[in-house]
C-alpha cells in the first residue's frame, strides 16, 4: 500500500502544476468510482495529499483529466490494465 502513495505522490506533485483556470472540476466521487474504479477513501486520502477538488460532502467534483492520470497509474481498472498492457 505504501508504494500506491509513494506514486499518489509524484503524481499529485506533477498534477498540482497544472493551473485550476484550465480544470473542469465535473466529475463526481460517484462518477469517480463507477467509471475509473477509484474508491471514495482512496479519493479522500488523495484529497488530503493534495488532490485538487471543489465542493464538499457529496457535491465534491474532481477534474477529469486528474482523475483518468489517477485512474491510468493508480487503478487496477480493465482500461488502467488494457493501456499498460500497450505501453512497452
Amino acid at each position: 500500500m505504501t508504494e500506491i502513495f509513494d506514486l499518489a505522490s509524484v503524481l499529485l506533485t506533477k498534477l498540482r502544476r497544472i493551473p485550476d483556470t484550465v480544470r473542469d472540476f465535473s466529475v463526481s466521487v460517484s462518477d469517480a468510482r463507477r467509471h475509473y474504479y477509484l474508491t471514495p477513501e482512496l479519493l479522500d486520502q488523495l484529497m488530503a495529499m493534495g488532490l485538487p477538488h471543489r465542493g464538499t460532502g457529496d457535491a465534491i467534483r474532481f477534474d477529469l483529466v486528474d482523475v483518468m492520470n489517477l485512474a491510468l497509474h493508480l487503478g487496477s481498472s480493465p482500461p488502467a490494465r488494457a493501456a499498460r498492457r500497450f505501453w512497452a
